[in-house]
């Protein structure tokens, strides 16, 4: 029998994350037609790795409110992921509830962590710590 537990897919897919999962996307994204009406692809770095996301109509309200209409704003910021079920076309289809999440307070350094795998964000001297997840000032 084939272990496929590691076989990780290029996106992001709900069954795989759980409750209070972050990520930091990347880059502006594309938007294309779906299965259900327009969506955004984004690349995004989550658990140290770099994933692309697939972003539907409600979510993409969600972020623009906190983060702003233009994609290219969205770059370095972090949203929280959340699996869910929700009824589509009278199917119950697995889904990813995003939640925009505005860092008012510098996180704690987590010890150990040297910060060697840091994603700089754009127009800024701070960047994201794949490693542990922590806001840091780049030197």
């Amino acid at each position: 029998m084939v272990d496929t537990t590691n076989f990780m897919s290029e996106y992001v897919k709900a069954d795989e994350l759980k409750a209070g999962d972050k990520a930091v996307i990347l880059d502006e994204g594309e938007i294309s037609e779906g299965d259900y009406g327009l969506q955004m692809n984004v690349t995004v770095e989550l658990k140290g790795e770099r994933r692309q996301l697939t972003i539907n109509k409600t979510n993409c309200k969600r972020i623009s409110e906190v983060f702003g209409s233009e994609n290219k704003q969205w770059i370095g910021k972090v949203i929280g992921m959340e699996p869910s079920k929700v009824m589509v076309a009278g199917k119950l289809k697995d889904t990813i509830i995003m939640t925009p999440i505005v860092e008012t307070a510098r996180p704690e350094i987590k010890p150990g962590c040297a910060h060697e795998r840091t994603i700089p964000l754009p127009g800024t001297d701070k960047g994201y710590c794949a490693a542990c997840g922590q806001l840091v000032t780049i030197k």
